[in-house]
C-alpha cells in the first residue's frame, strides 16, 4: 500500500462545512470527498494524508484512504473549463487547524527533510522510506482524542531492534543468559525465578526474555529501568520507551515458556522449538514467504506444555506489534463485544487470517490504527467494564440497605409510591392544557420537591402558567433518551436558570429537582427493567455525591423494591 500527500489552500477553494465536518471524523464517521490528484497510479485503499497550505497554520490536518483510482471531472476551479484528475477520499480523521493541534510543516520538514512538504500539485506520493514513521506521527498527535487520551507506543521501535538483537544469541544460549544476568545487574534489579536454581540456567528461550520484563505487577518504572539495561549490554540504538501502552503482559507467576530443570515433564526439545517461531516469525514479519513454515512452527509451539494461545500470541506482539495480534483475555472480550461472527481461534492458520482481517479492517471496524492502539482501546474498555462492575456492586449494597430497612421506609417514605402512581396516572407529554397537566402530576411529589426554603415545585407551577409551552418542550427534551443524559440536565437547569434571573430569583431547578422528575419518568411502581436500572443508576449516584450518608441517598432515592 503506498502514501499519498494532497494539499488544500483555503484561499484558493473554500470547504464548505469544514467545522461540521472535523466534528463528524472526531466522532468517529468517515466522510467522502472528492480530491484533486495529478499521480495516476494511485489505488483504492492507498493510504493519503492531507496538508494545509497557503496562510498559517500549515501542516498535516487530515487522513484517510483512497477511495476510488484517477477519475475526471470539473476542477474545482470554475474558471477552469477542462476536467481534472480526481480520486474520492474517505477520511477517517479531519483535524480543525483553527482549535486543533496540526503536524505542522516545519516538523514535518526537520523529520523527513528528503520528503517535498510544500507540493505545486495535489496528489503526489510520499517515500517509502517515510511512510512508517509518518503514522506514527499522525497517530501520537491524533489518536483517540474524542476518547480524552493520549497514547504512549515508544516501546514498539525498542522491542522490534532488541528482537532483531536476541536472535543472535539463537545458537549461543548460554552468552544470552549471561547478557540477561547483565541486564539486571545494571538495571539494580535482581533476576527473576527462571530456573529451579538461578545459579544453573542450561538453556533459555526468547519468548521468556521477553517476559521477564513484560509481566503482571512490573510498574512501568522498574520496565523502563530494565530497558536501559538492555540498550547498554544489547547496544540497542532505539531510545529507551517512555511509555508502554498496549503490552499485554505475561502472567506474573508462569511466565516462562519452559518447566525448570528436575521437572519430569521437562521437555528439552521444547528450546529449539521456540527459537524455531521466534525466528520464523521475525522472517515472516519482513516478507512473508515462510507462511507455511510459520504456520508449522506455531503449532508446534502451541502443543507445548505451559504455552497457551493467550500467551503465545502476546509473546508474539511483542516482538513483531505491527505483524501479528494479541488473543489474550481482554482483547477476546473486546473481539466478542464488537465483531459479530468472532471464533475461537485454532492453530497458525486461523491466526493468520485473523490477524489479515483485522489488518484489513481495524480502521472501519475499531478506528484503530495499529495493533498496539487497538490492544491499548481493549483495555481501557477492559478496565470501564470492572469500573462498571464496582457501580452496580455499589448500588447493590445500597439496596440491600433500603431492602434491610424497608420497614421503617416503608412507612416513612410510602407517599413516594404514591407519587409515581399519580404521576404516572396524570403525565401526558401531548396535554392540551399543559400548565394544568404539570400542576397536577406533580402535586403528589411536593415533598420531594419543596423543603425549607426550597421551592422547586412552586417555581415549576410558575413556569408553566408563564410559558406552557416552553416548559412543554424542555420536558420533550429532557426526557428523550436519546440525548446525553448530563447534557439533558445540564440545558434544563440552565435555561430556567436564566429565566429566574430576569426576575432576581432562583429558579430551584437543580440536579435534585431534575432527579426527581427523571426519576417519576422512568420508574413504573411495579415493574422493574434492567435498562431502566442503569439509567436510574447513573442518577443515583449524582444525587449520592451531593448528601452526606448512604442512608440519606436511600431515603431520597425513589427504587422500586417490591420487583427486587
Amino acid at each position: 500500500m503506498k502514501s499519498w500527500l494532497i494539499t488544500w489552500n483555503e484561499s484558493n477553494w473554500k470547504w464548505k462545512n469544514y467545522e461540521s465536518i472535523c466534528k463528524q471524523t472526531e466522532n468517529g464517521e468517515t466522510v467522502i470527498e472528492s480530491w484533486t490528484f495529478a499521480n495516476t497510479h494511485v489505488q483504492p485503499g492507498d493510504r493519503v494524508y492531507l496538508i494545509k497550505l497557503g496562510h498559517e497554520p500549515k501542516g498535516i490536518i487530515a487522513s484517510g484512504f483512497a477511495k476510488t483510482g484517477i477519475y475526471k471531472t470539473q476542477s474545482y476551479d470554475l474558471t477552469n473549463k477542462k476536467e481534472a484528475n480526481h480520486i474520492d477520499v474517505e477520511f477517517d480523521r479531519i483535524l480543525n487547524y483553527k482549535s486543533d493541534n496540526i503536524l505542522e510543516q516545519s516538523k514535518l520538514k526537520e523529520i523527513f527533510s528528503n520528503q517535498e512538504w510544500s507540493p505545486q500539485s495535489s496528489g503526489i506520493a510520499i517515500k517509502n522510506d517515510c511512510i512508517e514513521e509518518l503514522e506514527k506521527e499522525w497517530i501520537n498527535l491524533t489518536i483517540n482524542k474524542q476518547k480524552g487520551i493520549i497514547m504512549n507506543f515508544s516501546w514498539v521501535t525498542f522491542y522490534e531492534e532488541l528482537a532483531d538483537k536476541i536472535l543472535e544469541y539463537k545458537n549461543n544460549r548460554s552468552l544470552l543468559v549471561d547478557k540477561i544476568r547483565k541486564v539486571h545487574d545494571n538495571a539494580g534489579k535482581k533476576l527473576p525465578k527462571i530456573e529451579s536454581n538461578n545459579d544453573n540456567i542450561p538453556d533459555i528461550d526468547p519468548f521468556t526474555v521477553f517476559a521477564l520484563f513484560n509481566r503482571g505487577n512490573l510498574n512501568d518504572e522498574n520496565r523502563k529501568d530494565l530497558c536501559k539495561g538492555y540498550k547498554q549490554v544489547f547496544n540497542i540504538s532505539a531510545d529507551v520507551p517512555t511509555g508502554f501502552d498496549g503490552i499485554p503482559v505475561q502472567n506474573y507467576v508462569q511466565y516462562c515458556f519452559y518447566k525448570y530443570v528436575g521437572d519430569p515433564k521437562r521437555n528439552e526439545n521444547c528450546f529449539d522449538e521456540l527459537w524455531n517461531l521466534f525466528e520464523q516469525a521475525i522472517i515472516y514479519s519482513s516478507n512473508k514467504n515462510n507462511l507455511k513454515e510459520f504456520i508449522e512452527s506455531f503449532d508446534n509451539t502451541l502443543k507445548l506444555d505451559l504455552v497457551g494461545l493467550s500467551k503465545l500470541t502476546i509473546a508474539l506482539f511483542q516482538i513483531r506489534p505491527n505483524t501479528f495480534i494479541n488473543i489474550d483475555s481482554r482483547m477476546v472480550t473486546y473481539f466478542k463485544n464488537h465483531l459479530v461472527n468472532f471464533k475461537d481461534i485454532n492453530g497458525g492458520e486461523d491466526y493468520l487470517k485473523f490477524n489479515q482481517y483485522i489488518s484489513e479492517n481495524s480502521l472501519s471496524l475499531f478506528n484503530c490504527h495499529s495493533y498496539a492502539e487497538l490492544s491499548h482501546i481493549a483495555f481501557l474498555e477492559s478496565n470501564k467494564s470492572d469500573q462498571d462492575n464496582s457501580v452496580r456492586e455499589n448500588i447493590r449494597k445500597i439496596i440491600e440497605l433500603y431492602k434491610n430497612d424497608f420497614d421503617r421506609i416503608n412507612e416513612d417514605e410510602i407517599y413516594k409510591w404514591k407519587a409515581i402512581g399519580h404521576y404516572k396516572k396524570v403525565w401526558d407529554i401531548n396535554a392540551p392544557d399543559f400548565a394544568k397537566m404539570v400542576t397536577d402530576a406533580f402535586s403528589q411529589a411536593d415533598n420531594l420537591l419543596t423543603a425549607s426554603m426550597y421551592y422547586a415545585y412552586s417555581m415549576l407551577k410558575e413556569f408553566a402558567i408563564n410559558d406552557p409551552e416552553q416548559l412543554r418542550s424542555s420536558f420533550k427534551n429532557l426526557y428523550n433518551e436519546d440525548l446525553n443524559l448530563e447534557d439533558r440536565i445540564k440545558n434544563f437547569i440552565s435555561k430556567y436558570e436564566s429565566i429566574a434571573a430576569l426576575d432576581k430569583k432562583s429558579s430551584f431547578q437543580n440536579l435534585h429537582t431534575i432527579s426527581v422528575y427523571l426519576l417519576l419518568n422512568i420508574l413504573k411502581s411495579t415493574i422493574y427493567s434492567k435498562v431502566r436500572y442503569i439509567k436510574i443508576s447513573e442518577i443515583l449516584l449524582g444525587i449520592k455525591k451531593q448528601l452526606k450518608t448512604i442512608q440519606a441517598a436511600i431515603n431520597y432515592a425513589i427504587i422500586p423494591i417490591y420487583s427486587i
